[in-house]
Order: structure tokens, then sequence, then C-alpha cells
């Protein structure tokens, strides 16, 4: 019973796209209601705005994915305010890999994206282009999850 927090912007699509690709390869029934899109940045304010929204709900779900990891971090502040307790009463994972969250408190789990590696290929493709124009069109990267206190293991 998962619920995805993110962004309404254009640029928050690609993270909307990919949880709901995520439930449809569990088996999972499409269901927009599993989504949670505010019209705010990714801050911690913007994590505070979704715990309040969630809250008047009473919490509809076990887990939640944020887009980023600042906006995991404000929803956690928020839920634990209210009495909350993370994770075990909701888990919640933040997007980003950050330092500052994962190596001090929260301790968030996240998922890092391997932006230097990404950076790395597109410079490598583009000099590339200079010479022959490239077949390629869109590449795939795979994140890493960080483990950390904000969701339950599993077993």
């Amino acid at each position: 019973n998962i619920l995805f927090v993110g962004s309404t912007h254009p640029w928050g699509k690609p993270w909307v796209n990919g949880f709901l690709r995520g439930r449809e390869a569990l088996g999972l029934p499409h269901d927009e209601s599993r989504l949670l899109l505010l019209s705010a940045d990714q801050t911690q304010e913007s994590g505070h705005q979704a715990a309040d929204l969630l809250w008047e709900k009473g919490i509809p779900c076990d887990a939640i994915l944020t887009d980023s990891d600042m906006r995991a971090v404000g929803l956690i502040e928020r839920l634990r305010e209210r009495g909350v307790r993370v994770p075990e009463d909701v888990g919640v994972m933040g997007y980003d890999g950050l330092d500052n969250v994962t190596r001090q408190p929260p301790f968030l789990t996240t998922l890092r994206t391997p932006f230097e590696r990404m950076i790395r290929t597109a410079l490598h493709i583009l000099d590339g282009r200079r010479a022959v124009r490239s077949p390629v069109r869109h590449l795939k990267f795979v994140g890493e999850i960080l483990p950390g206190r904000t969701v339950r293991p599993q077993g």
C-alpha cells in the first residue's frame, strides 16, 4: 500500500511515470489515487504540506515514496510532529541519495541516482556526435538503494 508524493510540474512527470510503471511491473493496477501531486517544488516545506494532506486523509498508506530527499525529510518531520512513527507506522523513502540526510538523522532510505556516470555518458555521446550522428535517443541508468532507518526491513 505505497503512495507516491511528487510534483505537478512537467519535470516531475518521469517520477510519476516511473512509479506507475513500477506498480504495473508488480502486477498492481493503474491507480491514480496512489499519487499525491503538489504544485510545490521539491522542498522540506512541500513535504510538510504533503504530510498535512495525508494526515487529513488518515494516512491512507503503509509507505510513501517521494520524488526528492528534501520533500521526504519535510514529510518525516511533520509526520513525527503529529505523533506518527517512521518507519513503524509508515515508511518513507526519498530520491536523490543526499549525504546530509543519509549519513545523519533522519538516516533516510533513498535511491541514489548515478549522476556522474550519466554526465560522463552524455558528454561522450555529445562529443561523438561531432563526427557521426548517434542513434542513441534515450539512455537508462539504474540507481542504487541506500538503506536507511525510514523504512522497515523486509523479512
